[in-house]
């Protein structure tokens, strides 16, 4: 079992990729290993795709439309327009 563990650890600490490690230094662990703009681009998902959900419950945009579920491209295209918007402010120098 300790050869697993290590073999795992090895594995997990290793680079991934360009500046990508798991230890806390890494430019992608952002505050405390929680990326604190995921949670407002999750937010405004989910207002856009029930604003647009033609289920159980019809939305006043699928409404409008006559009853066309949007409820998938427009909750995509929200967060990750949201994300990407909110992620400028980290994008560092150089």
């Amino acid at each position: 079992m300790a050869f697993r563990t290590s073999a795992v650890r090895a594995r997990t600490s290793a680079p991934v990729g360009r500046g990508a490690t798991a230890s806390t230094s890494s430019p992608f662990w952002y505050t405390d290993g929680v990326n604190r703009f995921g949670a407002p681009a999750l937010a405004a998902d989910v207002a856009a795709s029930a604003a647009c959900a033609d289920t159980v419950y019809s939305g006043p945009v699928a409404a409008a439309l006559g009853g066309i579920d949007l409820a998938l491209p427009v909750g995509l295209l929200m967060a990750s327009g949201v994300y990407a918007v909110s992620m400028r402010a980290l994008r560092r120098p150089g």
